[in-house]
């Protein structure tokens, strides 16, 4: 008699656990974001120098401007939710840019060289080689490498990350890579499908957490 009470006890306690586990995972669904709620203006301090703001209007339209020092980026297009996150897509400016890569031996020393398309000098992008190294040009878009070194991929990141080109040499022993970029405008960047999520009034997007104002 004991031990039936004992089991019956241990069923009691069960059945509480499950009934208290289910009303706690349906309280604790995730609630659909409404649009009206997340309408407004994102910003996200880096530094002094060095801010990024986004613009949620109710239009459906958004607005992302991106300064730090002398770098100003700007986008504009169209945003919508699905399923709690947050898309968008910039509008054709700025989709169309490439860049021009020749291999050649018109330095001195081995290098990569990045430039305008007016041949002026591109500072301070961010170069990656063979998807692990990362390299920074000088002030004269000059990145040096060793004599020996073999390239066999170069990625070029501008403004956060949040531009990118990618590019395969044909020859991994080349001397001088000079890339070019041919541009509309520098102070476009192009979205697409970008994803975001909300977090009570956080934003996090573009590997950035954006504040609501």
């Amino acid at each position: 008699m004991i031990q039936f009470q004992k089991t019956l006890l241990y069923y009691k306690l069960l059945l509480f656990a499950i009934v208290i586990s289910f009303f706690s995972f349906t309280s604790c669904k995730t609630k659909p974001i409404t649009k009206s709620k997340i309408v407004g203006k994102y910003s996200c301090k880096i530094s002094d120098h060095h801010n990024i703001s986004l613009m949620l209007e109710e239009s459906g339209r958004f607005i992302y401007d991106y300064n730090e020092s002398l770098n100003f980026m700007k986008s504009e297009g169209e945003w919508f939710l699905k399923d709690n996150t947050l898309i968008l897509n910039s509008w054709n400016i700025g989709k169309e840019d490439y860049i021009i890569v020749e291999e050649n031996n018109s330095k001195p020393k081995r290098c990569i060289e990045i430039k305008y398309y007016d041949n002026l000098s591109f500072q301070y992008c961010t170069v990656i080689l063979n998807n692990s190294e990362k390299m920074y040009a000088d002030g004269n878009g000059l990145i040096f490498l060793d004599v020996n070194q073999k390239v066999e991929s170069i990625k070029i990141e501008l403004f956060d990350d949040i531009t990118v080109y990618e590019y395969k040499p044909n020859n991994p022993d080349t001397k001088v890579f000079t890339i070019t970029f041919m541009r509309d405008g520098f102070n476009t960047v192009y979205f697409n499908n970008e994803k975001g999520k909300f977090v009570h009034n956080m934003l996090k997007i573009l590997n950035r957490e954006f504040i609501k104002q």
